[in-house]
């Protein structure tokens, strides 16, 4: 599932936990199922946060990202 199809279904979960439109039982499935999809979205986060951190010089080497001390 894409990680813009797992934020939405989070979003309909929310919802319907919200609206009390599930019972008990279906309340706490939906609650795991929400809580499965956020920690898949975490680490999609987290690994494009770290393709991101790095950079490729130009001798085609990937070294790790620093901002210089004047940027930040």
């Amino acid at each position: 599932m894409k990680f813009e199809d797992k934020i939405k279904k989070i979003e309909e979960i929310v919802e319907k936990l919200e609206n009390g439109e599930a019972a008990l039982d279906e309340s706490f499935d939906l609650y795991k199922k929400a809580m499965d999809l956020i920690k898949e979205c975490d680490k999609e986060l987290n690994e494009v946060k770290e393709n991101v951190n790095k950079i490729v010089t130009e001798s085609g080497e990937i070294k790790a990202f620093e901002l210089d001390e004047d940027a930040k």
